[in-house]
C-alpha cells in the first residue's frame, strides 16, 4: 500500500523556525494524565509498581527539583501516558518522519515554593546527551496546567540555529538570571527572546534537541510536574566516540524504546 500522509507544513514550518512548537489542544487522554499525575507520589516515594526502579533519582521531592529517569519502566500508567499514538502522531507531523520511537523519559517535580532550587539552567538537550548526533527531539508533557507562575518551559527562539558553546549553559545551572546575563552577552549577534510555553492540562510541546531551553521557579501553592519524553526517527545518528549512559544497549528493544508511530499503521 503506497504511503500518504497530511502533514500540517505550517506546523512543520513553526518548529523548524523557532525550534519549538505547542499545542494545547493536543486530544491527549485526560483521565490517563489524571492518572499517571497520581503516580508521582508513589515514585517520589520509591514505590514502583513494576518493581524496576528508575535510572536515576535525584532530589527530596519536597525542597528542591526533584528528577527521575526511565520512569515509564517503574509504572504502566506512566507507560501508557507517554506512549499515546497522538504524541508520536504530532512528532512525525512536525518533523516530517515516518517513524517515532521513545528512546527515554524524566520525571521533573518542581515542588512549590522552592526558590532558586527549583530552577533548571539554560541548555540544549544535546550537551546532556551527546550520544545522539542527529533525529532526535524532546516532547514535554504537563500533568498539571502550566501557567506563566509554576515554572513553564522557557525556549529561547530561534536558538537552535546558533553557535553552539558550553560555555555558561547547563541545565544545573540555578542561578538563571546571573546565567542569562552571561549567555547574552555572549551571543551578542542574536536576539535572545525567551517564550513562556504555558499549556492546558491535555497540551504538549516539543523542541528541538539544539534549542536553549530551561524553567524558572515555581511561585504558586502546588506542585508542578512534568515528563520529558526523549523521541528519536528514522534519520538518527549516534556519536559512538562518547558514553551512551546505557542507551546504546535498549534502543532496538521495544521494551524500553517503543515505537509510538510507524508508518505501516496509517
Amino acid at each position: 500500500m503506497c504511503y500518504s500522509r497530511n502533514i500540517n507544513m505550517n506546523h512543520k514550518e513553526e518548529f523548524e523556525k523557532k525550534g519549538y512548537i505547542a499545542f494545547n489542544n493536543a486530544s491527549l487522554n485526560i483521565s490517563m494524565l489524571e492518572q499517571a499525575k497520581l503516580r508521582i507520589s508513589h515514585l517520589l516515594a520509591s514505590k514502583y509498581e513494576t518493581g524496576v526502579k528508575p535510572w536515576s533519582h535525584f532530589g527530596d521531592g519536597n525542597s528542591e527539583l526533584t528528577r527521575l529517569s526511565q520512569i515509564h519502566m517503574c509504572d504502566s500508567i506512566i507507560y501508557k501516558t507517554i506512549t499515546q499514538s497522538k504524541i508520536g502522531e504530532l512528532a512525525a507531523e512536525i518533523t516530517g518522519a515516518r517513524n517515532i520511537k521513545i528512546w527515554g523519559c524524566q520525571l521533573f517535580h518542581k515542588p512549590h515554593s522552592t526558590g532558586l532550587k527549583g530552577n533548571v539552567g539554560f541548555h540544549r538537550d544535546s550537551q546532556h546527551m551527546p550520544f545522539f548526533k542527529k533525529g532526535v527531539l524532546t516532547a514535554w508533557l504537563p500533568l498539571n496546567t502550566i501557567t506563566h507562575n509554576n515554572g513553564p518551559l522557557m525556549v529561547v527562539n530561534g536558538s537552535h540555529k546558533w553557535p553552539k558553546t558550553l560555555i555558561n549553559t547547563g541545565g544545573d545551572r540555578q542561578d538563571i538570571a546571573e546565567q542569562v546575563q552571561l549567555l547574552r552577552s555572549y551571543y551578542t549577534d542574536h536576539e535572545w527572546n525567551e517564550d513562556a510555553i504555558t499549556l492546558e492540562l491535555g497540551g504538549i510541546s516539543f523542541h528541538n534537541f539544539e534549542a536553549l531551553h530551561g524553567s524558572y521557579p515555581n511561585r504558586t501553592e502546588a506542585d508542578r510536574s512534568v515528563i520529558t519524553i526523549g523521541l528519536f526517527t528514522e534519520d538518527v545518528q549516534l556519536n559512538n566516540g562518547v558514553d551512551d549512559y546505557g542507551y546504546g544497549l535498549i534502543l532496538n528493544d521495544e521494551r524500553f524504546c517503543p515505537t509510538i508511530f510507524s508508518k505501516e499503521t496509517y
